[in-house]
């Protein structure tokens, strides 16, 4: 029978989906209704509810109350984040391939994320974007429900442990990013070294200007031949999701 504690319980799943919707790549586009997102975190909670016991998290007072959604709150979040961390290194990308290929334009108002952007790196972000939704979201919102085995909701004493995985694991984004443009990035390389020679070979000529068309034709040639290098990552990284999400838990796994 449905009562007051298995309400409450939906309550506080809903709290953890609703963080982790917040997050996720597929639900921060501006387009996707906020009805539909709070509609998707409760009926993602009322399908985990049988992963927690409601007679072990029903409260004795509203401080505590508030506890337990700030609780459940920051899991989804941190959750959340271990999946967002390669569209942070894709980010990354974008930017270094911008200044390597020499289309640094005037930035443009992206519509669906709210902010500032440029067109390489929505193309990025949809790419990342379409192999999220290709498979990889079954085995994200399956982690989301083994949380709720392995922390479930209630009051716990926090494990400090966790804080050193989100470093170490944060700080690898600068890294993924510069694999990702590595190859422009060499490209761009070659041009410059090419146009350095021909400017002591022939002084006359006009290095300067003429490397720019010829660092657009190359880095963008580069950039089609390496697009599949660029999805290989984003595999990768989303393969290893899943897992690094319950690493990024901050309390206790049990």
């Amino acid at each position: 029978m449905f009562d007051s504690a298995d309400m409450f319980l939906w309550m506080l799943t809903s709290f953890r989906a609703g963080a982790l919707m917040i997050v996720l790549p597929l639900f921060v586009v501006r387009s996707v209704p906020r009805t539909l997102r709070i509609a998707f975190a409760a009926l993602l909670g009322w399908i985990v509810m049988p992963y927690a016991d409601a007679a072990a998290v029903y409260p004795t007072g509203m401080f505590e109350v508030l506890l337990l959604v700030a609780k459940e709150i920051s899991i989804g979040l941190l959750m959340g984040i271990a999946v967002r961390l390669v569209f942070f290194a894709l980010d990354i990308a974008t930017q270094i391939l911008a200044v390597e290929i020499g289309l640094s334009p005037a930035p443009e108002f992206n519509p669906d994320a709210g902010v500032a952007g440029n067109p390489l790196g929505t193309g990025l972000f949809y790419l990342g974007l379409l192999i999220f939704v290709s498979g990889a979201h079954y085995a994200v919102f399956f982690a989301f429900a083994r949380s709720l085995e392995l922390v479930p909701p209630g009051l716990q004493t926090p494990d400090g442990a966790f804080v050193d995985t989100v470093v170490r694991h944060t700080s690898r984004l600068f890294v993924l990013g510069l694999l990702m443009a590595a190859p422009v990035m060499a490209t761009n390389f070659l041009v410059n070294l090419t146009f350095s020679v021909l400017g002591r070979v022939v002084p006359r000529m006009n290095v300067f200007i003429l490397s720019f068309s010829a660092r657009i034709v190359a880095g963008m040639s580069m950039l089609a031949l390496s697009i599949g290098l660029i999805a290989h990552y984003i595999v990768q990284e989303l393969d290893a999701a899943p897992e690094l999400m319950l690493h990024f838990l901050p309390f206790g796994l049990r």
